[in-house]
């Protein structure tokens, strides 16, 4: 039997963090919470994520991070959400180049968004796992 989707969530915002956690837990979905881009690396090894939702506010800039989980191996399958507290067309194009999932404002208006968003990514894993 198949386990359950895990989720990544790392911000530098332990109360956003745990709006989100609190929301996910209510799926089918393993979340997995870091404080620092040095805990979501390690976290990323250690359980192999379907999905990682993060903060470009991380100590450790976001898209540096970024470009390690998608060259390690045992990560690169990770889709990555990044939340950010301006979508600039910088970012909207580095963001593209590196292969994001999705990018949204960092704000706890766009939980439901980002929410919706993670069902659609993780859907087919979830109803695969019912069969």
């Amino acid at each position: 039997m198949r386990q359950s989707p895990r989720v990544i969530i790392a911000m530098a915002n332990t109360r956003l963090a745990a709006a989100y956690s609190n929301r996910l837990s209510e799926y089918p979905y393993q979340v997995i919470l870091c404080r620092d881009g040095q805990d979501l690396l390690q976290h990323s090894l250690n359980h192999q994520p379907e999905l990682i939702i993060m903060d470009a506010d991380l100590p450790t800039p976001g898209h540096d991070l970024i470009e390690i989980i998608q060259l390690t191996p045992e990560t690169a399958h990770s889709k990555i959400i990044l939340l950010t507290p301006l979508i600039t067309a910088d970012l909207r194009t580095r963001s593209k180049q590196l292969g994001l999932t999705d990018v949204f404002i960092n704000s706890p208006g766009v939980i439901p968004e980002v929410l919706t968003h993670v069902h659609r990514h993780l859907k087919p894993q979830v109803s695969t796992k019912a069969n």
